[in-house]
């Protein structure tokens, strides 16, 4: 349920990266299938020292996330959630952790259901929530991937003070028409905003959110090749504090 564009990472924070996962499909009908998995973690976090993003060593729970997908000829649907045990440990070995979750909804409609004169047309997006950093590609936002932030942990004193979630909530809608059976084209609008800390150091590396609108024409002259012209723009919006707008 998301665009298609030439741009891989599609739309402003639309989830899209995959991670190495144990995956169990069990499907119950043609329309109908359920998906739970056991997946690599990632606990990464920023710290207040020099503003790093590195991966926590210290976290052997998965993450694990349930999927369901509805589809037939004139609709797809799915609604899928994920639940993390973000861990850190500081400079003397204390270790602590915070169990947070996310969750993802879509569909995408083909529109020869409400009538045939729309031909191939299709409309869709999707709306997430929570800690899913770690799925949304890092051009978006910088540090997206640190989702667990951390106050005074590793090269200063080693106790760490605080540590917070960095949760993300955003959408992305879009619209499929084909100009003959050939040449279509797609609009997409994306949009993401991430809670960063309020005690990290501020960085213009770290958007506070992003927007983002696509669109393109793309000519398929033979079967598996695509042709086309795709433009883009987009806005960032940052801390006040770090004088950028």
């Amino acid at each position: 349920d998301t665009p298609e564009t030439f741009d891989n990472g599609g739309p402003a924070g639309v989830p899209a990266e995959r991670t190495e996962q144990i995956r169990l499909t069990f499907p119950f009908n043609k329309g109908s299938v359920l998906s739970v998995a056991a997946e690599d973690p990632q606990s990464g976090y920023q710290d207040t020292r020099d503003n790093i993003e590195v991966p926590s060593t210290t976290e052997p729970m998965p993450d694990f996330s349930i999927r369901y997908v509805y589809k037939n000829k004139f609709l797809h649907f799915h609604i899928s959630a994920v639940a993390r045990d973000l861990a850190y440990t500081d400079g003397i070995g204390n270790r602590s952790s915070k169990f947070t979750g996310a969750g993802i909804v879509g569909a995408t409609l083909k529109l020869a259901a409400i009538s045939p004169i729309f031909g191939k047309d299709n409309i869709g997006g999707q709306a997430w929530a929570g800690a899913i950093g770690r799925y949304i590609p890092d051009d978006f936002g910088g540090n997206i991937a640190s989702v667990l932030a951390v106050d005074n942990g590793t090269t200063g004193i080693p106790i760490t003070v605080a540590t917070k979630v960095q949760d993300d909530h955003g959408f992305t809608v879009f619209a499929q028409h084909y100009w003959t059976a050939l040449l279509r084209s797609t609009v997409a609008i994306g949009y993401n905003q991430q809670n960063l800390s309020s005690f990290l150091p501020t960085d213009v590396n770290n958007a506070l959110d992003t927007k983002t609108a696509h669109v393109n024409l793309i000519l398929r002259p033979v079967p598996s090749v695509d042709l086309g012209i795709e433009g883009m723009i987009g806005q960032k919006t940052f801390q006040k504090s770090t004088g950028v707008g």
